[in-house]
């Protein structure tokens, strides 16, 4: 008996677990790459042109929607989808320019939404950079961590 209630605790535990997603941007486009600290994995990408990619990557697949973060700092930046038809909707700009790192909430957005890959551009203003994007299943207002 107590084996089973253990294991039901486990599975418990394992199906409450939000599904968590990170995707590191300097490891993901073709921008510029520099050091820093205070990113997840020690650097970021930034680009010094307008409109282009600051990360590249296919969207994850998970079961319903998903909430969509990037620590970001400098200018403004756009999550872009790109569709199975290879058309790109944009689907939130974000036009703040904080000077610190800083986590903004994109929204919650379905599969279909997202699209099979996922596209951050810089805008035409200022200097964004940006860390990492991160997807989780749960609906939560608290920011990931950095980790």
């Amino acid at each position: 008996m107590a084996m089973k209630t253990i294991l039901l605790c486990c599975l418990t535990c394992l199906t409450l677990h939000a599904a968590e997603f990170r995707i590191e941007a300097e490891n993901s486009s073709d921008a510029k790459v520099i050091q820093d600290a205070a990113c997840s994995a020690g650097a970021a990408s930034t680009s010094d042109r307008a409109w282009q990619p600051l990360l590249i990557a296919d969207t994850p697949k998970a079961d319903g929607a998903l909430s969509a973060w990037i620590h970001h700092r400098g200018g403004p930046i756009a999550l872009k989808a790109k569709q199975a038809d290879g058309k790109q909707n944009d689907v939130k700009w974000i036009w703040t320019k904080p000077e610190d790192w800083t986590w903004t909430r994109l929204g919650r957005f379905d599969q279909a939404t997202l699209g099979t890959q996922l596209y951050i551009i810089r805008g035409d203003a200022g200097s964004p950079q940006l860390d990492c994007v991160v997807l989780r299943s749960d609906a939560s207002d608290t920011p990931p961590s950095i980790e």
